[in-house]
């Protein structure tokens, strides 16, 4: 237990703008560049994201693309109505494969 309790004493220090009470976020954190990418590091890639709502995607082949940083990915309803995601980008050209929300050509991903 006492290890713990240091792991986390000296993670506390070395967080920038540490939070100094419940109830107030430094206002560092929300534009401080150093902040930024301690978080595209360790916070996003760890957490849930929501990237849609099911009624944003109703039918067989509608989509949504979600970005978070530099990824972006595609949430697509299945004709079985599952729902996956995919990393929006072809695997031949690394191009873009689809934008903002709408339904796939033909119900299915196509490389442009």
């Amino acid at each position: 237990m006492a290890l713990a309790e240091d792991h986390r004493s000296v993670v506390a220090r070395d967080v920038p703008f540490p939070m100094r009470d419940l109830l107030h976020v430094p206002r560092e954190r929300y534009y401080d560049r150093g902040f930024y990418e301690l978080e595209k590091e360790y916070l996003w890639p760890r957490v849930w994201q929501m990237a849609c709502r099911l009624e944003e995607i109703p039918q067989p082949g509608d989509f949504v693309e979600y970005e978070i940083c530099d990824q972006s990915i595609l949430v697509v309803r299945q004709p079985d109505l599952s729902v996956k995601a995919f990393h929006n980008a072809c695997r031949h050209r690394a191009t873009q494969l689809c934008s903002g929300s709408g339904r796939l050509p033909g119900g299915q991903i196509v490389c442009p």
